[in-house]
């Protein structure tokens, strides 16, 4: 055994319980689709003061990408509603903007 006392240093998980702004990855304005409902149920984020950002590249009245939501403020959390097939690139574009969560 080693005399030596291993110490580790938690995560820092506050990208995820106490985000900044949070980005809507395939948010519609359809009342039936997983990205207008999860656009509504954030709705209190965005009149608390939160950055919401709704991201859709073919709605003009959206954030055309998560870079363009991220220069409008900060993202810490990506909920991603696409397609599975766009998941990885939805993914990596959320971590590029400065996505923790």
């Amino acid at each position: 055994m080693s005399d030596t006392a291993t110490t580790t240093t938690p995560a820092d998980l506050s990208a995820l319980f106490a985000p900044r702004g949070i980005a809507v990855i395939g948010a519609s304005r359809h009342p039936h689709k997983l990205g207008a409902t999860l656009a509504r149920s954030l709705s209190g984020f965005a009149s608390a003061g939160g950055h919401l950002a709704l991201v859709n590249d073919r709605d003009d009245g959206m954030y055309g990408s998560v870079t363009q939501a991220a220069a409008d403020g900060p993202i810490d959390v990506a909920m991603i509603c696409v397609p599975a097939p766009a998941c990885p690139d939805a993914l990596a574009e959320a971590a590029a903007a400065g996505a923790r969560a």
